[in-house]
């Protein structure tokens, strides 16, 4: 029946691990980030078929001292876009990704609504950031600053997808110290920019 053909291939299915370039995360420390790619395989014939690459699944954090991993995420998740910055002598990572199938397709996937993920090799805290129906396309930190850019996309009629022709994007600034996430433009500014178009009749803002 049908359930047991399932079983049969999940049985068959095979995953490998693949482990990235590591990347210095903090050179006094000697504490390196290493991303962990999985591959899928299915056996049918005696021939794997690939199946996908992601970008990376679980980034590992090795302690090159102590010789020590750890695990940074230890949830279903698929990332990308890293970046390091120091914010008040704490080595910061920073990533995209997704851990959640909000389009409904049965896999987690990049094309999933994304969040931004800060991870501080000091504390070893793992923060999300993120808010109901946005999903942030990038980031950029700030230089000399405590604070990150976000480009986010939002979904206003909220049926899991991002149409970039009729819904809207902003730009916002994660307070790295306060832990919150702050519209670049305030709401008066925003009116007021809004007020200048007659061309405008009605205006909801979404952040």
């Amino acid at each position: 029946n049908e359930e047991l053909e399932v079983e049969k291939e999940d049985s068959l299915r095979e995953k490998v691990i693949s482990y990235g370039s590591r990347i210095v995360a903090d050179s006094l420390k000697l504490i390196y980030l290493v991303p962990v790619y999985i591959r899928n395989f299915t056996f049918l014939d005696e021939i794997y078929e690939e199946e996908s690459w992601g970008e990376f699944h679980h980034p590992i954090i090795y302690d090159y001292k102590k010789r020590t991993s750890k695990k940074i995420i230890d949830f279903s998740f698929i990332g990308d876009k890293l970046s390091f910055e120091n914010i008040s002598n704490n080595n910061v990572i920073a990533f995209t990704g997704a851990c959640e199938d909000t389009d409904g397709d049965g896999q987690i996937t990049l094309l999933d609504f994304n969040s931004l993920y800060v991870y501080s090799i000091e504390d070893r805290v793992l923060r999300k950031v993120t808010k109901e129906n946005y999903t942030v396309n990038s980031f950029e930190f700030v230089k000399g600053q405590k604070d990150i850019l976000l480009n986010i996309n939002y979904d206003k009629n909220k049926d899991n997808e991002i149409d970039s022709n009729t819904e809207p994007s902003f730009i916002m600034r994660y307070d790295y110290s306060r832990d919150k996430l702050i519209p670049l433009v305030d709401e008066d500014f925003q009116n007021d920019i809004i007020k200048s178009d007659k061309n405008i009749t009605m205006i909801k803002r979404y952040n």
